[in-house]
């Protein structure tokens, strides 16, 4: 108990001292006490850190470091992953045909040029219709997905993945696989690829599989961000490296006491596509895409709607906040 007090009190130290000094140490200085506190954190509430395979932590936490390094460092590593960005933001844009054809007007993006003086008042208060451009391509990209789950591609894409992390951190191929899966699916669908595994998974790996759905973004919330003009190259690098820290970080906290069934191997279920044929599999990634896309935008009106809420009922501190360079949007942002 003493060694968790002990914890707690550094990373608390940490803490404190990286936000009175945060112009001192500047931003690289904040993220290095962020990776430390927050890694401090998940050992304080360990559930058994006597039993945490070190091995995991390390080879994890390197391989984040190792992709960080190489995408902002490396220029042919940026220069490969900004093509790649650049390539999923055209694919995207393939959606506007359809949003336009069907919502027309309000499918477009840009501001509609009116001319005069008019025109330059309209274009700095135009925000564009969420509804109408963000959401559509959920339901393009949800139903491609599944047509590659139809073929069997996606789940070779995520094979591949799985090995190299089951090699380098030693987990058990059935986490790694849901973890892997999470890259490039919603946290739903990716257990599904190792669906007859999970009655005899672990707490372990079902904690493990839980941390990386929440850690991760489907990719149709990938389109949503980059279509409300987040970086591409910023948002798949985001996604590949959430792979192993989620992952190292939840068997930090729920260490592994048992034996894995699929420990050290890379298996899926050989099942037939649940698909009859790639028009069923589309229709159904639409119908999939649409529940999602409808939740997005229920989500947002909700949660803008607590924001606005909290922010009025803390009205009456939000000068003091405002005069330490605080706000209420800041401290939850």
């Amino acid at each position: 108990m003493q060694w968790r007090i002990g914890i707690a009190l550094a990373i608390t130290l940490i803490a404190l001292s990286a936000y009175f000094l945060r112009s001192a140490i500047g931003l690289r200085g904040q993220s290095v006490a962020g990776v430390i506190f927050f890694f401090g954190l998940v050992a304080v509430f360990s559930q058994n850190l006597r039993v945490v395979n070190w091995h995991t932590i390390i080879w994890g936490f390197s391989l984040q470091m190792i992709l960080a390094v190489l995408v902002l460092k490396v220029e042919f590593v940026y220069t490969i992953i900004s093509a790649v960005g650049g390539v999923v933001k055209k694919f995207i844009g393939f959606s506007d045909a359809g949003a336009q054809f069907v919502f027309g007007n309000l499918a477009d993006a840009r501001p509609p040029a009116f001319g005069g003086t008019w025109s330059k008042l309209f274009e700095s208060n135009y925000m564009f219709q969420f509804a109408f451009v963000a959401l559509p391509p959920i339901l393009f990209v949800s139903a491609f997905f599944t047509l590659l789950y139809h073929f069997g591609i996606l789940q070779k894409c995520v094979r591949l993945l799985a090995r190299i992390m089951v090699n380098l951190m030693r987990t058990s191929g059935a986490e790694t696989l849901s973890v892997s899966a999470n890259v490039f699916m919603g946290q739903t669908e990716a257990p599904l690829i190792v669906k007859p595994y999970v009655p005899r998974m672990t707490n372990s790996e079902l904690f493990a599989l839980m941390v990386s759905g929440m850690a991760h973004i489907s990719g149709g919330m990938m389109v949503v961000y980059i279509n409300y003009g987040a970086d591409p190259v910023a948002v798949l690098t985001t996604c590949v490296m959430a792979c192993p820290c989620s992952l190292y970080l939840a068997k930090l906290f729920l260490p592994e006491t048992s034996t894995p069934e699929t420990l050290g191997t890379v298996n899926t279920q050989s099942e037939k596509s649940p698909y009859v044929n790639a028009v069923d599999a589309i229709a159904s990634g639409t119908t999939d895409g649409l529940k999602l896309a409808l939740n997005v935008g229920a989500m947002l009106i909700v949660f803008i709607a607590f924001v606005a809420m909290f922010d009025a009922l803390l009205a009456g501190i939000k000068p003091i906040l405002i005069s330490m360079g605080l706000s209420p949007e800041a401290l939850l942002n």
